[in-house]
């Protein structure tokens, strides 16, 4: 059954687990799709994207790599693998912890929910990967060094920069776990069926709110 990711004709808390990999970035509205995994999913939601990191960002400033992923509508003659599966190129949205917990804060405010992420790197590339690659500065360091010689630096590479954890936290591929729970915020409560303001709230808590764990 195919479905489009940015409003699925399906039931809230339908499934036990939502899994996506590398989908979000190819909608036009990202943040949506994310809101329509959580609103589907009882309790888990993972997925699979680009990473939003300091690194990342200076690597893409240098040009060796593009905003926009070309290389996908390439691979698919020009005629789809855009934006929605379009041949209009997507641009490549990277994600971070800060990114997940703002947008998932704002759709479920009412809930406790946790987020857990692990950034890490995967150049997962063949020659013919690098070769769609040449809009970037890639190809003048393989025209120099050789492609299989590049392809073994980065396996190089992907092994020390996974190793060590700040380097990992900068890397160029996010896995992320978003747990939802039926528990309120602690100044929320259940009233005939409803979600009120705790008015004891206010009057009990003199510091910073501490939010019950999830079950």
């Amino acid at each position: 059954m195919a479905l489009d990711a940015e409003e699925m004709n399906i039931a809230s808390d339908s499934f036990d687990l939502v899994f996506a990999h590398a989908v979000l970035h190819h909608c036009s509205q990202p943040h949506r799709a994310l809101c329509e995994m959580i609103r589907v999913s009882r309790r888990y939601v993972l997925f699979l994207e680009p990473n939003d990191s300091p690194l990342m960002s200076l690597i893409v400033k240098m040009r060796f790599s593009f905003p926009y992923e070309i290389a996908a509508v390439a691979d698919h003659d020009g005629r789809s693998g855009g934006v929605r599966d379009s041949q209009i190129p997507n641009f490549i949205y990277r994600w971070n912890l800060a990114e997940v917990c703002k947008t998932v804060s704002s759709y479920v405010p009412e809930c406790i929910f946790r987020v857990r992420t692990h950034p890490y790197w995967d150049f997962n590339l063949t020659e013919k990967d690098l070769d769609a690659r040449k809009e970037t500065r890639v190809g003048t360091v393989t025209s120099i060094v050789g492609t299989s010689n590049f392809l073994l630096l980065l396996r190089l590479a992907q092994l020390f920069l996974n190793r060590v954890p700040p380097l990992r936290r900068q890397g160029n591929k996010f896995f992320c776990c978003v747990e939802k729970s039926p528990n309120l915020k602690p100044w929320l409560e259940r009233k005939a069926g409803e979600i009120v303001f705790n008015q004891r709230f206010t009057m009990t808590v003199k510091g910073p709110s501490q939010e019950p764990p999830l079950d």
